[in-house]
């Protein structure tokens, strides 16, 4: 979301401090979540042969508390 890499739908206490400082612009004021999100989770890492211990335990971890209540969640 930082330095031009996205746009994302974050809660509004994740992003008022970087909104308040200009780290992050808020593109669509007018659009709201009114539900439970229904859409993809979507993590996207460097390429490399080699994935870190951490970066895989990130990913086993969201997967996991991402999958509660969800049964076509998935990991790489």
């Amino acid at each position: 979301m930082k330095e031009g890499l996205g746009i994302g739908i974050f809660p509004e206490f994740v992003v008022d401090e970087s909104i308040d400082n200009g780290e992050v612009l808020q593109v669509l004021p007018e659009w709201r979540v009114n539900s439970r999100y229904q859409g993809e989770i979507i993590m996207q890492f460097p390429q490399s042969k080699f994935t870190p211990a951490r970066r895989r335990a990130f990913i086993d971890f969201m997967v996991e508390s991402m999958s509660r209540g969800s049964s076509h969640l998935q990991s790489e």
